[in-house]
This record gives structure tokens, C-alpha cells and sequence, in this order.
């Protein structure tokens, strides 16, 4: 099937901040496309002081204050200027930030997309144009590739069961995370939990109510959580949640203390992990009947980087350890892993 697509923003200005290289892929002509690139923000700034453009490309290559900071500047020099990030995975809680309300109502950014993007995905779906000129007929199957590919990447990166992320998409999220930690000084706690004795509540009610279980939970903990962490399922009855403050989130403004950022790690996490836990306890669970109201609980254990290891794998055996410790100690607990308590007050 074939057809004409809409030319309308063929002439709008587009100022690409990044090395094109890094984040699309494929053969494309920026200068056709009335896209001017620049290397930093800095640069861009100077820019915009004598030309206008309609949108702003940024790759957020680092993500701490000075970026933040200088993404503001952009929208204070161009306030009508719409603004396109282009993140990595582990920035994607980052660009969902920015491109979220803020205390006045407006986004600092307008949309995001995960790079790198293929040049026709570039062309079409972010710059909105056809490459092929005015009035072009052009076959609809890269559009449709495209969409294809993202609804693929969706199916790859969740759990089909709950939405929240899947083991795939946490370890390469966790990866990612680390290189950058040292860099810009991230602080990474990693959380492992399951369901306390979750296979009898299997063998007592059957797996539908144990999925319904399932999904209850996975509000929960994302209810409880901070905007930036990550929380996947990673089988079973077990989840992971990776807790890491970035610089760049710390100047979001929120009142809220679930996204208070500068506390020490684990410090910070064992405050969520107790919200969680009690979210859990005062709870109601109408699938497993009217007397379950505080009947489920979670055993869990604590590993940071890089203090109990500095590889992914090393912080899973760490907060598995930990993991193993509160089932022994009589489980509805938090262990870190050095530390001989239960971090959870009773």
C-alpha cells in the first residue's frame, strides 16, 4: 500500500545537539533536511542568539545539573521552541521526568525517544517530513517497520503479566547505570524481594488469583517507588527494584519525599521499602476473600554499588544473600547485606 505523506514541516528548522553518529542509524542528509547540528549546549546557546528554530534535538549524553541547567537556558533564549530529547535506556526514567509537569504546570521538554533511531524513524516520525520532497509517493513499509519494531521492543523490554519491566530490560538498564555511575557520581541500591509463602497461596486459590496477586503488588511498588527507579519482574513471585539518584532530578522541585533525592543510600530506599511493606499489610486483597487484609508479605535484601560489588552479577548474589537471611530469620523482612537486623521496624 502506498501513500502521499504530509510535507507540511519540510521547511521548519531543526538545531540537532548531538554527534549524529551516536544516535541514528542509516544513511541521512541533515543539511537537506534543514537540521543544523552543534556539538554541545553551550554552542547551541550562541546559536540561538541569532537564529530561530522550531525544534531542538538534545541527546542527553550526561545527565546532571549542568544539563538540567542548561536545558532551561535553551527554553528562556527560544521560550516557544519545542524540545526533543533523545535518551539512552537508563536515561528513560530521566526524559520521562522532564517531559512530565513541573511545579508550573509545563514540561521543560516535549517528547522523548529512546536512540538510536534509525534515519527514516528520524526523518518521519520526529521531524515529521518526507525525505522524498513535496507530493513524493513513497511505500508505507518503513513507517510500518518502525511501528512494528517499537511494539517488538515493548513486547521485549515488559512482563506480559504485570507492565512492569522484565528481567531483559533491567539487566541491560543496570548495565548501562553502571558505566555512568562512577562518572556522574550515581549512587545505585539494588532491592530483591518476593511474596512470603506465595506458592500455597498458588495451591489454595489456583493461578488466576495468584496472577490478580501478582498485579496488586506491581501498583504497590510503583506507587511507592521514586519516578527514576526502576522495578522489574524477574520471575515468579520475585522482583527487582534498582533505586539510583541522578544529579539531574535532584533540581526537579518535587515536595514529595518518596522523590527526595539527596538522602544517603540505603538509607533513602529503606524509607520506600517501608512504605511498601506497609502499603502491603494495611492492604486489602479481595481475590483471596475478605479475611486476607494484611495477610501478605514480602522478604527482601539490599545490596549498593559499589560497596557490596561491582558487577551486576555480584550485587544479585549480594541481595539474594541478604534475601536468604530474612527468610531464615522468620521472613516480613529487609536485610543489607553486613548488617546483622532486619533494616524494617516491626
Amino acid at each position: 500500500m502506498a501513500k502521499i505523506l504530509n510535507n507540511n514541516n519540510a521547511n521548519e528548522k531543526t538545531l540537532l545537539i548531538a554527534e549524529p553518529a551516536n544516535v541514528i542509524f542509516g544513511y541521512i542528509n541533515l543539511e537537506k533536511l534543514s537540521c543544523k547540528v552543534c556539538g554541545n549546549i553551550i554552542e547551541a546557546m550562541n546559536i540561538l542568539t541569532k537564529e530561530n528554530f522550531d525544534r531542538i534535538i538534545i541527546h542527553l549524553e550526561r545527565t546532571d545539573n549542568k544539563t538540567y541547567s542548561a536545558i532551561e537556558a535553551l527554553k528562556q533564549i527560544r521560550p516557544s521552541v519545542r524540545i526533543i530529547l533523545l535518551a539512552q535506556i537508563y536515561q528513560e526514567p530521566i526524559a520521562i521526568e522532564l517531559t512530565a509537569k513541573n511545579g508550573k504546570g509545563t514540561p521543560l521538554a516535549d517528547d522523548y525517544h529512546i536512540c538510536p533511531v534509525s534515519a527514516d524513524f528520524f526523518e518521519s516520525d520526529i521531524l515529521g517530513i518526507n525525505k522524498l520532497g513535496p507530493a513524493s509517493v513513497v511505500i508505507a513499509a518503513s513507517a510500518d517497520v518502525e511501528k512494528r519494531m517499537r511494539i517488538l521492543e515493548k513486547l521485549a523490554t515488559e512482563d506480559d503479566l504485570t507492565g512492569l519491566k522484565n528481567r531483559r530490560y533491567l539487566l541491560a538498564f543496570l548495565s548501562q547505570l553502571m558505566v555512568r555511575a562512577e562518572r556522574d557520581m550515581l549512587r545505585i541500591t539494588l532491592l530483591v524481594f518476593d511474596i512470603d509463602n506465595f506458592k500455597s497461596y498458588n495451591d489454595s486459590f489456583g493461578h488466576p488469583v495468584g496472577d490478580k496477586v501478582l498485579q496488586q503488588i506491581s501498583r504497590m511498588i510503583e506507587k511507592c517507588i521514586r519516578k527514576q527507579d526502576v522495578v522489574a519482574r524477574i520471575g515468579g513471585d520475585e522482583f527487582a527494584v534498582v533505586f539510583w539518584d541522578s544529579p539531574i532530578i535532584r533540581n526537579l522541585g518535587h515536595d514529595d519525599d518518596r522523590r527526595v533525592l539527596h538522602a544517603d543510600h540505603p538509607r533513602q530506599v529503606v524509607k520506600v521499602a517501608q512504605r511498601f511493606r506497609n502499603e502491603m499489610n494495611s492492604g486489602r486483597w479481595p481475590s483471596l476473600g475478605p479475611k486476607a487484609e494484611g495477610q501478605l508479605t514480602i522478604s527482601g535484601g539490599l545490596a549498593s554499588y559499589a560497596k557490596d560489588g561491582n558487577t551486576i552479577k555480584q550485587l544479585f548474589e549480594q541481595a539474594d544473600k541478604a534475601l536468604m537471611r530474612a527468610k531464615k530469620q522468620g521472613k516480613n523482612q529487609i536485610y543489607i547485606v553486613g548488617q546483622p537486623e532486619n533494616v524494617l521496624s516491626s
